[in-house]
């Protein structure tokens, strides 16, 4: 350690000024220093490491970080190799930062020395060039290479045109045995800014193998005049060459890592590469669009040999970070991914397995197709997606959640857990084929796992995110189906529930009221507020925008892990057409409580609305007693319509037929409406037994009779089992 120890907390910060810090070490723990930067200077900290002298070779990798006066980073690196630089251009205010030097890995140490840098506010024009990466960062001789990296001009003024040079060099330092292996020629027109650059290069096949480092000089031709000159260059992060890998790389190069994927179009859903090259070590990687609900395979076909190992064939989803499908098999490797749940750009890896071996090249076929999906395998992406990885993992919160896991996908949930609270969590899936992982952060082991459906358990003994992944347990093409569930139990939070609601009456008539039972439950933790709730009469179970608002109340909060009962009563509208509906409850219709799910607040049940029949302006006449008779008078040759039947009620009316005449009675309704029936009496005969009886299936019945004097002649009107409906009645004497 160096005599400014100790300073390996934020706390024990040493200050430093701009100059030149040598002797310093780094023995498996941190350095902190701090630097006051006046307003519009622009800070520069330079930590070079060289290795301690040791009977075993230790690592001597630093990083560095810059954090301004609220600890927000504003600059870091973590570039391998020896020289790391952090940068705070112009600064807005005066202000105090860190520097921060630390080990790659707890065990490297090394001697360092630090390069204090605060230039002031710079008249005129100032280059300099910041933020070099160089990828693949494991290459050859001979190939390409992708470069990025920022001009800065620290100036007040405008720089006109100007050349760059990219070079290769050993030791991260400009000097005569440095390679120009690319050349740029630039516009910056902009003061105290900063430009993206980028620029592909293929190195000479004549460097030599092991470490290099890409350096950007910036204005070669000095064609700008600067207020400083001696700030020109960056140096990039270390990259290998391995002479022994030595390869003849396709067209389709540099793809060696996702984010600089080859972009490709299938042309009516397919697209074939023919003659393609992929090295060890050295992996090729296109970006595919792919469409939803399609099936979507990717086929790589080459000659196996085993001292070159095997080709291996891997999906990722649109974010290219989780790996969904992969295949390694000899003379063709193929994934097929059965429904494309999401719409995007895909990545497909092509690496070689080694075998024991250190491998070799390949030559190889690529075939992408994409075909209409099998309804089998419909799978609709949920409310959570994208979540196929720790970084696009969604926030899960308290209650039931609903969710699918299609074919070759994997959903990853973020959860926020207090202190001292139990998680629970269960997963219920119709084949039990899913199965669950708990993760403390994304590079750890799993802490819980649960294969199949039932519970996981996970005690947080302080407030902390973890993550929960749902796979597949088995094979995932042997999912039989995609829906799942899980009850989040333990996570803080509101979700209202309503059970099943129950109707003191199964039918109501047109216009009437009905009363309703249900309950409101809180799933969660958290007590609720007050909050709204909607009753809606609809033709499905689903709320939507033509149901009927039929009632509104306003109810009490419920407590975590509460139950609220609710007696209610409901008024059907005369309007509804009879028929049978869905009584739906919402709970928080007004949507005034925040809660881990919006989408289970409703439940329903089923009633039916009956038809209410209003009495004709011939009632009473459903009863016929000798003593109090009330029948009325059918004038032959003349309708009696504005007739209506309610449900089992009967109808009588009289007819008087002269001395030898007959009489036919017509009854006309609709049987889709109810079915009546026609009889008619001879009173001389007998009041209960019918003379005539007119008793179809069909709409409408007709009736004739001849008494044997003349008289009057009864008719009734009844419905089929109750049947109700409207009607009109003629008789004809003939």
């Amino acid at each position: 350690e160096d005599e400014h120890e100790p300073n390996d907390t934020a706390n024990l910060s040493i200050a430093v000024e701009q100059g030149t810090y040598e002797g310093l070490g780094s023995c498996g723990d941190e350095d902190w220093f701090h630097v006051e930067v006046p307003v519009g200077h622009t800070l520069t900290a330079t930590v070079t490491s060289t290795p301690i002298l040791s009977l075993e070779p230790v690592q001597s990798d630093l990083d560095l970080q810059l954090r301004n006066a609220s600890n927000v980073v504003v600059s870091q690196s973590t570039s391998i190799g020896a020289v790391d630089v952090v940068h705070a251009f112009a600064v807005q205010e005066t202000g105090v930062y860190d520097i921060r030097v630390h080990p790659k890995q707890a065990a490297y140490r090394a001697s360092y020395q630090l390069d204090v840098d605060v230039a002031p506010p710079v008249e005129g024009v100032d280059l300099m060039v910041t933020d070099i990466e160089a990828l693949p960062n494991t290459l050859y001789p001979g190939g390409l290479m992708n470069v990025t990296w920022k001009d800065v001009n620290l100036g007040s003024q405008a720089a006109g045109s100007y050349a760059l040079e990219l070079l290769a060099s050993t030791d991260a330092n400009l000097d005569d045995e440095d390679v120009v292996v690319g050349t740029l020629e630039a516009d910056f027109a902009t003061p105290k800014s900063q430009t993206e650059r980028e620029l592909e290069v293929l190195l000479p096949d004549s460097l030599a193998g092991g470490l290099w480092h890409l350096l950007v000089r910036i204005d070669t031709g000095e064609a700008v005049e600067e207020a400083n000159e001696d700030n020109n260059v960056g140096v990039s992060a270390a990259i290998y060459l391995d002479a022994q890998l030595t390869c003849a790389d396709d067209d389709y190069e540099p793809n060696n890592v996702a984010s600089i994927a080859t972009p490709l179009d299938m042309e009516a859903g397919s697209l074939s590469l023919q003659s393609m090259t992929v090295c060890p070590k050295l992996d090729d990687w296109y970006a595919i669009g792919v469409e939803a609900g399609k099936t979507f395979s990717a086929t790589v076909s080459y000659n196996h040999d085993p001292a070159k190992g095997l080709l291996s064939v891997e999906l990722y989803e649109p974010q290219g970070e989780t790996l969904l499908l992969k295949n390694s098999s000899e003379n063709i490797s193929k994934v097929t991914l059965p429904w494309v749940w999401e719409e995007g750009v895909y990545y497909v890896r092509i690496t070689n397995v080694q075998q024991g071996e250190d491998g070799a090249p390949y030559n190889y076929n690529v075939a992408f197709s994409q075909t209409a999906g099998s309804p089998a395998n419909a799978c609709e992406s949920d409310v959570f997606e994208p979540n196929n990885g720790f970084n696009q993992a969604n926030l899960i919160g308290c209650g039931l959640q609903g969710a699918t896991l299609c074919k070759g996908d994997v959903d990853v949930y973020r959860i926020e857990l207090s202190a001292n609270e139990t998680l629970t969590s269960t997963m219920d899936h119709a084949e039990s084929q899913l199965q669950m992982a708990l993760y403390p952060d994304l590079n750890s082991n799993p802490i819980a796992t649960k294969s199949g459906n039932g519970d996981l358990n996970y005690f947080a003994s302080s407030d902390q995110t973890v993550y929960l992944m749902v796979s597949a347990k088995g094979d995932p093409m042997d999912l039989l189906s995609f829906d799942y569930t899980l009850f989040m139990d333990g996570v803080p939070g509101v979700d209202l529930t309503v059970g099943e609601p129950s109707l003191f009456f199964p039918e109501v008539y047109q216009g009437e009221d009905n009363l309703v039972d249900f309950e409101v439950h809180n799933t969660c933790v958290d007590d609720s507020a007050n909050f709204e709730a909607t009753m809606w009469l609809s033709l499905d179970p689903w709320l939507d925008a033509a149901d009927v608002d039929v009632a509104w109340l306003e109810l009490e909060g419920v407590e975590g892990k509460g139950t609220l009962p609710v007696n209610h009563k409901v008024s059907v509208p005369f309007s509804t057409s009879p028929g049978q509906y869905y009584l739906l409850i919402e709970a928080d219709s007004g949507d005034g409580i925040e809660e881990s799910n919006e989408g289970n607040n409703t439940a329903s049940t089923t009633m039916a609305v009956a038809k209410l029949c209003l009495p004709d302006a011939h009632e009473p006449n459903d009863v016929l007693m000798p003593e109090a008779p009330y029948a009325p008078a059918l004038t032959p040759g003349e309708v009696m319509d504005d007739l209506a039947l309610c449900p089992f009620e009967l109808d009588w009316f009289s007819v008087i037929v002269p001395p030898g005449q007959s009489v036919t009675v017509d009854l006309s309704f609709d049987s889709v409406v109810g079915d009546l029936d026609l009889r008619l009496y001879d009173p001389t005969y007998s009041m209960s037994l019918p003379v005539e009886v007119a008793a179809t299936q069909g709409s409408n019945e007709s009736a004739t009779y001849t008494p044997p004097v003349g008289g009057v002649v009864l008719v009734r009107v009844n419905g089929f089992d109750g049947g109700s409906a409207e009607y009109s009645l003629e008789a004809t004497l003939q």
